[in-house]
């Protein structure tokens, strides 16, 4: 997920405790989700990509609330900028 600074964008991952499945990945953009699943440990969903401000991220973060899968984190990743 990203918010634009200038004219460059950042990207988040965020990660939730649970499965957030295809038929529902309408609802949050976008945005890539990988799920790590083991027999183990609960699931784990990770989205991450581009949203247009941070009132999208805002929006993804009350859909995934809604759905009630426990947030763990909201990841800003850096950007390589050239030198």
């Amino acid at each position: 997920m990203s918010q634009f600074v200038g004219a460059e964008a950042v990207t988040y991952k965020i990660r939730v405790q649970g499965i957030l499945d295809d038929t529902r990945s309408a609802w949050v953009a976008n945005l890539h989700i990988d799920v790590q699943a083991a027999a183990d440990v609960p699931p784990i969903t990770t989205l991450t990509g581009t949203l247009r401000d941070e009132d999208a991220l805002e929006d993804v973060l009350d859909v995934l609330n809604m759905l009630g899968l426990p947030l763990i984190s909201v990841e800003r990743m850096e950007i390589d900028r050239p030198k």
